[in-house]
């Protein structure tokens, strides 16, 4: 199992119930959205662990999962703090400019005035929004990932197209 074909949703934050209940604490924008998974993957010292969903219920920002693998609260106890994450395949689908940090690595990233400025190897996760790191021949170059610089992303053609400042690009260029 690779961590990269999974996306985090919570953490677990207690034992509950008698036969092995774990609840969740939520960390998603859509939570209703998981209400028929069927699999949850625990994190666990650096180990992912794959469990079956026998029933989950949502109540706000938290869920109560019974887990086929987990019967007891002794079992159940052992997950305390665990990550939590589900397959790819679970999230929905976005259209637009809106986007998953994930789904751009490897695009192809353009400035509407400079053309092309290098490939995204990598998005830097900020309080406030995240950054691109792009590369090409020169310096990487940090490229906001706010709503008012992108113009537009071509997910046929792996291209995210950008209105930067003026003399953004050159500022990493020039150094």
């Amino acid at each position: 199992m690779k961590k990269e074909d999974y996306f985090y949703i919570g953490k677990v934050t207690r034992r509950t119930g008698t036969k092995g209940e774990i609840a969740i604490e939520l960390d998603c924008d859509h939570p209703n959205a998981y209400i028929k998974v069927d699999q949850l993957v625990l994190g666990l010292f650096e180990k992912l662990i794959p469990f079956t969903v026998e029933k989950i219920k949502i109540q706000g920002d938290a869920a109560i999962a019974k887990l086929k693998e987990i019967s007891t609260p002794e079992e159940a106890s052992m997950y305390h703090q665990a990550d939590v994450y589900l397959d790819l395949k679970w999230l929905p689908k976005l259209t637009g400019t809106e986007f998953y940090f994930h789904e751009i690595i490897g695009f192809d990233a353009i400035d509407s005035t400079t053309g092309f400025i290098g490939k995204i190897i990598k998005v830097h996760e900020l309080p406030m929004y995240g950054v691109a790191e792009v590369i090409n021949k020169g310096p990487e170059i940090m490229v906001p990932l706010h709503a008012d610089f992108i113009a537009g992303i071509d997910r046929e053609n792996k291209t995210m197209t950008f209105n930067l400042p003026e003399g953004f690009v050159a500022l990493y260029e020039n150094g």
